[in-house]
Order: C-alpha cells, then sequence, then structure tokens
C-alpha cells in the first residue's frame, strides 16, 4: 500500500512539471515582445436576465505587469498595473489590489508570470493547472475565510491559453450562483 501511495505522489508530482514545462514554453514568446494587442468580446452572462450581454473592444498586455480589457469606449475595463486593480462597470471605475483583496493575488500572479515567459507557478496552492488538447487550462479557485469570502465578487477564473503559440484565447470569471463573465481573444499582434 505505501508503495502505490508513493508511486501516485511521484506520477503526480511529475504532472505538475510536464504541465509546468508545457505552460514555460507556451509562454516563452513573451520574454521576447514588450506588449500584445488583441481584439476581445464580452458575454456577460446572469440567470436571472433571457439574454446575454454581448461587447466587443480591446485587449492589451504590456511587460512586465500590465493587462488592460476595454470595452464599450471605456464604459467597462478591467485594468491591472501590478497589484492594482481597476473594474470599471457602466463607467464607475472600482478599485482594489492584490494586496488588499486576497482573491487577485494568484490572478495577478498568474498575468505576470505568462507577461514574464512562463515563471513557476507549482507552488501556488489556490491554482489548478491542466492541458485540453493543445490548450493549457488554468483555474484559480481563491481560498479566501470570513469577511473576505462574503465580499468575494468572483469564485474562481480560468484563463486559457493555446499551448502552440502562446495566445491567451479566454478569461472566464466565475461569480456566485452560475453568473460569470467571458472575455475571448482574437487577431492578436505582438510588438
Amino acid at each position: 500500500m505505501r508503495k502505490l501511495l508513493l508511486a501516485l505522489c511521484c506520477f503526480s508530482v511529475l504532472g505538475v512539471f510536464a504541465q509546468q514545462a508545457e505552460f514555460q514554453k507556451a509562454c516563452a514568446k513573451y520574454k521576447k515582445v514588450q506588449s500584445v494587442t488583441a481584439k476581445c468580446q464580452r458575454v456577460r452572462h446572469r440567470t436571472v436576465v433571457a439574454q446575454d450581454e454581448i461587447l466587443y473592444g480591446t485587449f492589451q498586455m504590456v511587460s512586465p505587469d500590465k493587462v488592460n480589457i476595454t470595452m464599450d469606449g471605456g464604459k467597462d475595463a478591467l485594468d491591472m498595473q501590478g497589484t492594482s486593480f481597476t473594474m470599471t462597470m457602466k463607467g464607475k471605475p472600482y478599485k482594489t489590489s492584490s494586496k488588499k483583496n486576497p482573491q487577485f493575488k494568484t490572478f495577478q500572479a498568474v498575468w505576470e508570470s505568462i507577461l514574464n515567459g512562463g515563471t513557476d507557478l507549482s507552488k501556488i496552492s489556490d491554482l489548478e493547472m491542466k492541458k485540453d488538447g493543445a490548450d493549457i487550462v488554468i483555474t484559480i479557485t481563491p481560498k479566501v475565510e470570513g469577511k473576505a469570502a462574503k465580499r468575494m465578487m468572483f469564485s474562481s477564473f480560468m484563463l486559457v491559453i493555446n499551448g502552440k503559440n502562446g495566445e491567451v484565447k479566454s478569461l472566464r470569471m466565475n461569480e456566485k450562483g452560475q453568473n460569470y463573465t467571458l472575455y475571448t481573444f482574437s487577431d492578436f499582434q505582438w510588438k
């Protein structure tokens, strides 16, 4: 029994290292560029509303730690600059930071890792990385307790990266219940 458990642990650890290696390979391209821009579609799904809200905009990543998604001429946006986060909804900005708001700590670490060529994420406990065909799927489920858990806007984040060319295909931000916001990205330009 002990040998079986040891073997299972070894396979699990090897799987994590293999996925990390695939992630680093996919993100290596980011080391050679200063910025990346793409087109973006945002779908906001609310279970109590019959039709999803769809907006179009732009997506930009700038090394070493800036990510910006802008929709509807800036009336809706998600902006990360280092530890600072600003979410603009219907023209009203809401600011937080990964230092004050633990649900964004791993979210920030993942984006910075991508921008820096796929730095090691294997030691982050609230992150799961797996392969899905050619894609790398990173799921972040923040471990937040107490009062902070009640104020959490998002229950999890799912980022899909094309394992062959490093393009971020989508970002899904899950909320309470079955509500979510899904960003899909296309037409990448690397500079």
